[in-house]
């Protein structure tokens, strides 16, 4: 992990994990919380794509962390960045209809808990 710390990917990981982190605490919702998503409410297609591309890497995600291969890991979390800006760039998560807000706030929130499975990179000091 040393070798990727400083690395564009990294840094754009751990800030997005920061702004996620911080989405969620202000939104008052432990982060230990079962997040439940429920792909028929969604509105934007970048919802649905960010949702995907979580799905799509949740099992192999999970095989690396128990082989210990973390830089596999970073890489396939990092390989989300596109779909993580788009989503940001064109979603407003915290909408104002409660039900739109908690399915938003699910799916950044089964990210989230995906990356604390490794580390809470938010505490990692990048160069």
């Amino acid at each position: 992990m040393a070798a990727m710390r400083g690395s564009e990917g990294f840094i754009a990981l751990a800030g997005s994990f920061k702004r996620i982190k911080n989405i969620i605490v202000k939104a008052g919702i432990a982060l230990n919380e079962p997040f439940v998503v429920n792909a028929g409410l969604f509105q934007q297609e970048e919802e649905a794509l960010l949702y995907g591309a979580v799905e799509k890497i949740r099992s192999r995600l999970a095989r690396y962390q128990r082989a210990h291969q973390y830089t596999e890991v970073f890489q396939l979390m990092a390989g989300l960045r596109p779909q993580v800006d788009l989503f940001f760039d064109k979603v407003l998560v915290m909408a104002p209809e409660p039900d739109l807000q908690r399915n938003r706030v699910g799916i950044i929130g089964l990210l989230l808990q995906m990356f604390l499975g490794v580390a809470d990179i938010s505490e990692i000091v990048v160069n």
